[in-house]
């Protein structure tokens, strides 16, 4: 169960880093994570990437999507 509601936690945060100009730490309190700290190792674990890491991909790869349109 645990390993589920965490896979939860880090596909809610993936879709908030790729949809919305909120901040990492802004999200981690949104996701019920009091330390900005402890949400980014915790989605680096999950995901191998930092949240910052992450959404710059993530937008690149769009980025490089739409302008080939």
């Amino acid at each position: 169960p645990g390993q589920i509601i965490r896979q939860e936690v880090a596909l809610e945060a993936k879709r908030m880093l790729a949809h919305t100009d909120l901040t990492a730490a802004e999200i981690g309190y949104h996701l019920n994570f009091e330390d900005p700290s402890y949400f980014g190792r915790f989605f680096k674990k999950e995901t191998g990437l930092s949240p910052t890491a992450f959404r710059n991909h993530i937008r690149g790869k769009y980025h490089n999507i739409l302008s080939t349109v």
